[in-house]
Protein backbone atom coordinates (compact mmCIF):
# COMPACT_ATOMS: atom_id res chain seq x y z
CA UNK A 1 0.00 0.00 0.00
CA UNK A 2 2.89 2.49 0.30
CA UNK A 3 4.78 1.66 -2.09
CA UNK A 4 1.38 2.52 -4.43
CA UNK A 5 0.76 6.00 -2.63
CA UNK A 6 4.35 6.70 -3.57
CA UNK A 7 3.96 5.28 -7.01
CA UNK A 8 0.86 7.45 -7.19
CA UNK A 9 2.24 10.52 -6.01
CA UNK A 10 4.90 10.93 -7.58
CA UNK A 11 3.27 10.34 -10.41
CA UNK A 12 0.83 13.33 -9.98
CA UNK A 13 3.82 15.15 -8.95
CA UNK A 14 5.44 14.35 -12.39
CA UNK A 15 2.09 15.53 -14.46
CA UNK A 16 1.66 18.73 -12.38
CA UNK A 17 -2.17 17.56 -12.10
CA UNK A 18 -2.95 19.36 -8.57
CA UNK A 19 -1.38 22.49 -10.51
CA UNK A 20 -3.98 22.25 -12.90
CA UNK A 21 -6.72 21.16 -11.26
CA UNK A 22 -6.59 23.49 -8.60
CA UNK A 23 -6.51 26.45 -11.09
CA UNK A 24 -9.25 25.26 -13.11
CA UNK A 25 -11.45 25.35 -10.13
CA UNK A 26 -10.19 28.87 -9.13
CA UNK A 27 -9.97 30.44 -12.63
CA UNK A 28 -13.93 28.94 -12.88
CA UNK A 29 -14.77 29.27 -8.83
CA UNK A 30 -12.94 32.25 -8.01
CA UNK A 31 -11.72 34.33 -10.06
CA UNK A 32 -14.63 33.91 -13.10
CA UNK A 33 -14.24 37.70 -14.03
CA UNK A 34 -10.33 36.75 -15.32
CA UNK A 35 -11.79 34.26 -18.39
CA UNK A 36 -14.71 37.11 -19.11
CA UNK A 37 -12.09 39.88 -19.74
CA UNK A 38 -10.86 41.10 -22.71
CA UNK A 39 -9.30 38.89 -25.27
CA UNK A 40 -6.31 39.62 -26.32
CA UNK A 41 -4.49 37.90 -29.33
CA UNK A 42 -0.58 38.14 -28.54
CA UNK A 43 1.23 38.57 -25.09
CA UNK A 44 3.19 41.66 -26.98
CA UNK A 45 -1.25 42.97 -28.03
CA UNK A 46 -1.96 42.37 -24.04
CA UNK A 47 1.55 44.75 -23.38
CA UNK A 48 0.23 47.26 -25.81
CA UNK A 49 -3.55 47.68 -23.88
CA UNK A 50 -1.75 47.69 -20.92
CA UNK A 51 0.39 50.92 -21.84
CA UNK A 52 -2.84 52.41 -23.24
CA UNK A 53 -4.85 51.90 -20.36
CA UNK A 54 -2.07 53.39 -17.99
CA UNK A 55 -0.87 55.99 -20.00
CA UNK A 56 1.86 56.00 -22.44
CA UNK A 57 3.14 59.14 -20.90
CA UNK A 58 2.79 58.42 -17.09
CA UNK A 59 5.61 58.63 -14.49
CA UNK A 60 5.51 54.99 -13.61
CA UNK A 61 6.99 52.79 -11.66
CA UNK A 62 7.41 49.46 -13.30
CA UNK A 63 8.68 46.69 -11.59
CA UNK A 64 9.37 43.32 -13.67
CA UNK A 65 10.08 39.65 -11.46
CA UNK A 66 11.61 36.95 -13.87
CA UNK A 67 13.50 39.07 -16.65
CA UNK A 68 15.71 36.42 -18.40
CA UNK A 69 17.29 38.21 -21.40
CA UNK A 70 14.82 41.24 -21.45
CA UNK A 71 12.21 41.14 -23.99
CA UNK A 72 9.51 42.14 -22.27
CA UNK A 73 11.47 44.99 -20.30
CA UNK A 74 12.68 46.38 -23.90
CA UNK A 75 8.89 46.28 -25.16
CA UNK A 76 7.85 48.55 -21.80
CA UNK A 77 10.44 51.04 -22.14
CA UNK A 78 9.47 51.62 -25.88
CA UNK A 79 5.87 52.02 -24.73
CA UNK A 80 6.31 54.22 -21.90
CA UNK A 81 7.88 57.28 -22.88
CA UNK A 82 8.06 59.42 -19.80
CA UNK A 83 11.76 60.77 -18.78
CA UNK A 84 11.11 60.57 -15.54
CA UNK A 85 9.60 56.53 -15.69
CA UNK A 86 11.66 53.97 -13.60
CA UNK A 87 11.95 50.10 -14.81
CA UNK A 88 13.82 47.91 -12.18
CA UNK A 89 14.04 44.47 -13.36
CA UNK A 90 14.56 41.22 -10.64
CA UNK A 91 16.26 37.65 -11.65
CA UNK A 92 18.76 35.75 -10.14
CA UNK A 93 20.01 35.45 -13.86
CA UNK A 94 20.80 31.67 -13.26
CA UNK A 95 17.24 30.41 -13.52
CA UNK A 96 14.42 28.81 -11.89
CA UNK A 97 15.87 28.01 -8.38
CA UNK A 98 13.05 24.50 -8.60
CA UNK A 99 11.37 22.93 -10.86
CA UNK A 100 8.12 23.94 -12.76
CA UNK A 101 6.17 21.82 -14.83
CA UNK A 102 8.10 20.44 -17.09
CA UNK A 103 11.02 22.74 -16.61
CA UNK A 104 13.62 21.66 -14.22
CA UNK A 105 15.35 24.00 -12.18
CA UNK A 106 18.02 26.00 -13.99
CA UNK A 107 16.26 26.88 -16.82
CA UNK A 108 16.24 30.58 -18.01
CA UNK A 109 19.92 30.80 -16.67
CA UNK A 110 21.67 33.14 -18.59
CA UNK A 111 24.53 32.34 -16.58
CA UNK A 112 24.26 35.26 -14.62
CA UNK A 113 24.82 37.87 -17.79
CA UNK A 114 22.41 40.99 -17.23
CA UNK A 115 20.43 41.74 -20.17
CA UNK A 116 21.52 45.18 -22.35
CA UNK A 117 19.15 47.30 -22.94
CA UNK A 118 19.99 50.89 -23.96
CA UNK A 119 17.56 52.92 -21.62
CA UNK A 120 19.55 54.58 -18.48
CA UNK A 121 16.16 54.60 -16.76
CA UNK A 122 16.42 50.81 -16.35
CA UNK A 123 17.94 49.29 -13.44
CA UNK A 124 18.55 45.20 -12.78
CA UNK A 125 18.92 43.85 -9.77
CA UNK A 126 20.67 40.56 -9.55
CA UNK A 127 20.05 37.59 -6.73
CA UNK A 128 17.26 35.70 -4.96
CA UNK A 129 13.62 37.97 -4.67
CA UNK A 130 13.74 36.99 -1.19
CA UNK A 131 17.12 38.72 -0.42
CA UNK A 132 16.97 41.67 -3.07
CA UNK A 133 13.32 42.57 -3.14
CA UNK A 134 13.14 44.41 0.23
CA UNK A 135 16.43 46.24 0.34
CA UNK A 136 15.31 47.85 -2.98
CA UNK A 137 11.62 49.01 -1.92
CA UNK A 138 13.02 49.85 0.84
CA UNK A 139 14.58 53.02 -0.93
CA UNK A 140 11.47 53.83 -2.80
CA UNK A 141 9.38 56.52 -3.24
CA UNK A 142 6.30 55.41 -4.06
CA UNK A 143 3.99 58.60 -3.60
CA UNK A 144 6.41 60.39 -6.63
CA UNK A 145 5.10 58.41 -9.69
CA UNK A 146 1.60 58.38 -11.28
CA UNK A 147 1.45 54.61 -11.85
CA UNK A 148 2.70 51.40 -10.74
CA UNK A 149 2.61 48.07 -12.91
CA UNK A 150 4.10 45.03 -11.68
CA UNK A 151 5.03 42.51 -14.14
CA UNK A 152 4.83 38.94 -12.82
CA UNK A 153 6.77 36.72 -14.37
CA UNK A 154 8.27 34.51 -11.08
CA UNK A 155 6.42 31.42 -12.96
CA UNK A 156 6.37 29.37 -9.32
CA UNK A 157 3.61 29.64 -6.83
CA UNK A 158 6.03 29.88 -3.93
CA UNK A 159 7.93 32.90 -5.33
CA UNK A 160 4.58 34.74 -7.00
CA UNK A 161 2.95 34.34 -3.46
CA UNK A 162 6.20 35.76 -1.83
CA UNK A 163 6.35 38.78 -4.44
CA UNK A 164 2.83 39.40 -3.54
CA UNK A 165 2.88 39.16 0.21
CA UNK A 166 6.10 41.32 0.39
CA UNK A 167 4.82 44.22 -1.99
CA UNK A 168 1.69 44.57 0.22
CA UNK A 169 3.15 46.99 2.88
CA UNK A 170 4.58 49.28 0.49
CA UNK A 171 2.21 49.62 -2.55
CA UNK A 172 -1.72 49.44 -2.05
CA UNK A 173 -2.22 49.84 -5.42
CA UNK A 174 -0.96 48.72 -8.25
CA UNK A 175 -1.77 47.63 -12.38
CA UNK A 176 -0.09 43.67 -12.08
CA UNK A 177 0.69 41.79 -15.46
CA UNK A 178 0.64 38.03 -14.89
CA UNK A 179 3.04 35.97 -17.69
CA UNK A 180 1.76 32.44 -16.63
CA UNK A 181 -1.00 32.83 -15.12
CA UNK A 182 -2.90 29.18 -15.75
CA UNK A 183 -1.35 27.21 -12.81
CA UNK A 184 1.06 28.30 -9.87
CA UNK A 185 0.16 32.35 -10.27
CA UNK A 186 -4.08 31.99 -10.46
CA UNK A 187 -3.01 29.83 -7.23
CA UNK A 188 -1.05 32.41 -5.71
CA UNK A 189 -3.10 35.34 -6.23
CA UNK A 190 -6.16 33.63 -5.03
CA UNK A 191 -4.16 32.92 -1.64
CA UNK A 192 -3.24 36.24 -1.20
CA UNK A 193 -6.43 37.79 -2.06
CA UNK A 194 -7.42 35.51 0.51
CA UNK A 195 -5.23 36.53 3.13
CA UNK A 196 -4.84 40.44 2.52
CA UNK A 197 -8.54 41.24 1.37
CA UNK A 198 -7.69 42.49 -1.70
CA UNK A 199 -10.09 43.99 -4.23
CA UNK A 200 -8.99 42.50 -7.80
CA UNK A 201 -9.91 43.96 -11.36
CA UNK A 202 -9.15 42.20 -14.47
CA UNK A 203 -8.50 44.09 -18.41
CA UNK A 204 -7.47 41.33 -20.46
CA UNK A 205 -6.07 38.31 -21.20
CA UNK A 206 -4.33 36.17 -23.82
CA UNK A 207 -5.68 32.46 -24.39
CA UNK A 208 -3.81 29.33 -24.80
CA UNK A 209 -5.19 26.90 -27.36
CA UNK A 210 -7.07 25.26 -25.10
CA UNK A 211 -8.56 28.45 -24.22
CA UNK A 212 -7.28 28.83 -20.49
CA UNK A 213 -5.79 32.30 -19.73
CA UNK A 214 -2.14 32.42 -19.95
CA UNK A 215 -0.96 36.03 -19.59
CA UNK A 216 -3.78 38.48 -17.61
CA UNK A 217 -3.63 42.30 -17.29
CA UNK A 218 -5.56 43.56 -14.02
CA UNK A 219 -5.44 45.89 -10.95
CA UNK A 220 -4.31 44.89 -7.34
CA UNK A 221 -5.94 47.30 -4.57
CA UNK A 222 -5.25 46.51 -0.78
CA UNK A 223 -8.41 47.16 1.61
CA UNK A 224 -6.04 49.23 3.73
CA UNK A 225 -2.55 50.96 4.43
CA UNK A 226 0.36 48.05 5.29
CA UNK A 227 2.85 50.11 7.21
CA UNK A 228 6.39 48.14 6.44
Amino acid sequence: MRGTLKRLSAKLDQSNIFERLSAHSILYNRLPEVVSSDIAKTREDLWRDAIRKIGSDKKILLLEFGVFQGYSMNVFCQGFTNPDSRFAGFDSFIGLPEDWNIQKAGTFSTDGRLPTIEDNRVTFVKGWFQNSTRPFLDKVDFDTFDEVLIHFDADLYSSTLYLLSTLAPYVKSYFCIFDEFWGHEARALHNFRQAYGAELEFFGHTRSHEELPIQVFGHIRLAEIYEP
